[in-house]
């Protein structure tokens, strides 16, 4: 089911399916900032990544000497999230455990979701709440994907903090931290389809306490901002060979698996732990310009 926020600016539009965000419209010129979710490139708009950010290795872990199964991302993007607090310019989603979350990650949780929308701004907040008796290991991660009106080589990428940053590259959807290379960020990222050929483009953000991106074309007026906060990595990503128009910029609070992991969850590079009866939030920011 979609649900609508609004204002003078905007128009949202977000699926109770993975409380995904799936369309933010310009109210004034009607341009469409999120991708549409062509299944012949890539059929999603903007999933939430719970409670595992990338893959698995062998797409399994052990936890506690048991092993459990899980796809690439985990589950929340295919569950269906309750609302539980809504007005025009926010909302607030639901999940928890089922019978089905239980076979394969064996925790009773809250993870909440609300988006509040301002001005020209979409702020995303996640509280992770761990209902269990015991410590819960998680990760989580946002995967918008803006849409692009022209040809990929007209658009770059800036990360605003400018530095340099540890680039992670993927081996087969794993972290690869025995290849890792360095990122220059203090000129912006010139895209192209052959950026992706190697899959996405992955930075240690350094412990910034904010990391923020600008996608922009030099020869527009078109700009999206992502600040997040606190995030330990990010993901610049698009199709390749496909050419999809769209970009995806990702703030993770986790990472697929490295190459040479030992299956165990609690050893699991990026993996956070939360106590019983605690719990954590994390948030970004997007301005759509």
């Amino acid at each position: 089911m979609l649900v609508k926020l609004e204002n003078e600016y905007l128009t949202v539009l977000l699926n109770t399916k993975g409380a995904e965000l799936s369309s933010v419209k310009n109210n004034k010129t009607s341009h469409e900032y999120i991708w549409q979710a062509d299944a012949n490139f890539w059929g999603r708009h903007a999933p939430v990544l719970f409670p595992i950010v990338g893959r698995l290795k062998d797409d399994f872990y052990y936890l506690d000497g048991k092993k459990y199964s899980m796809g690439q991302h985990g589950f929340a993007r295919d569950n269906d999230f309750n609302i539980i607090d809504q007005d025009t310019n926010h909302i607030t989603f639901e999940l928890t455990e089922n019978d089905e979350t239980l076979a394969m990650y064996p925790y009773e949780f809250s993870l909440q979701i609300t988006y509040i929308l301002k001005a020209e701004e979409l702020k995303v907040e996640y509280n992770i709440r761990n209902d269990d008796s015991k410590e819960m290991y998680y990760a989580i991660g946002a995967h918008p994907a803006f849409n692009l009106t022209e040809s990929i080589d007209n658009y770059s990428i800036k990360i605003n903090n400018g530095g340099k940053y540890n680039h992670i590259p993927l081996n087969n959807s794993l972290s690869d931290f025995n290849d890792i290379d360095e990122l220059d960020a203090n000129v912006p990222l010139r895209l192209s389809r052959e950026f992706f050929k190697d899959d996405a483009q992955i930075i240690d953000t350094n412990g910034n306490d904010q990391t923020s991106f600008s996608l922009f074309n030099e020869k527009s007026d078109f700009r999206v901002n992502v600040n997040a906060y606190n995030c330990k990595y990010a993901g610049i990503w698009s199709t390749y060979p496909k050419d999809g128009s769209f970009v995806c910029i990702e703030p993770w609070w986790g990472i697929a698996d490295n190459t040479n992991h030992n299956h165990e969850i609690k050893n699991k590079t990026g993996i956070n732990a939360l106590m019983p009866s605690k719990n954590s939030e994390y948030r970004l920011d997007i301005q759509f310009l």
